[in-house]
């Protein structure tokens, strides 16, 4: 089991949610991998660039755990299984299960949005429409083992 974060510079707020998924990676005795980048542009070239790590990781990883920043996992928060579990905004907090294929089709299309040079903003929404469209995200997490605290909602 892998677990993933991406993040910019952590505001205090949010220190409590890494923490969590820190705690629970310890607790799981999983390999937790933390990737930080400097803000160093516009927000949604920091998300888009997030976004594709995330893809990446999710493509090649069976059994990965992919958490926000802004997520805070409840003690009794757990994970398991094969099927892909998905958090209340799909990519926000995410299981892949044994199914990295599925990740790997999107991250395949998001290269080709990529590749037509199209803008962050764009890509992102793509990225979301795709996912709606894809049966599996009806697999959520039981939102009592989670809280989204919805930091980056609205930022630009």
């Amino acid at each position: 089991m892998m677990i993933l974060q991406i993040y910019t510079h952590i505001p205090d707020i949010l220190q409590p949610c890494i923490d969590s998924v820190k705690r629970y990676a310890d607790r799981k005795n999983a390999e937790y991998i933390a990737i930080e980048k400097e803000k160093d542009s516009t927000y949604y070239h920091v998300e888009a660039w997030a976004d594709k790590i995330q893809l990446e990781y999710e493509a090649t990883n069976d059994y990965l755990l992919y958490a926000d920043w802004d997520i805070m996992l409840c003690k009794d928060f757990d994970v398991g299984g094969d099927e892909p579990l998905f958090g209340d905004q799909h990519t926000n907090l995410v299981w892949t299960g044994a199914r990295s294929n599925i990740f790997k089709a999107i991250l395949d299309e998001y290269i080709k949005f990529e590749k037509s040079n199209i803008n962050a903003k764009k890509a992102r929404y793509r990225i979301w429409k795709m996912f709606n469209k894809n049966p599996i995200v009806k697999n959520k997490f039981n939102p009592n083992t989670y809280n989204h605290l919805m930091y980056s909602k609205g930022r630009s």
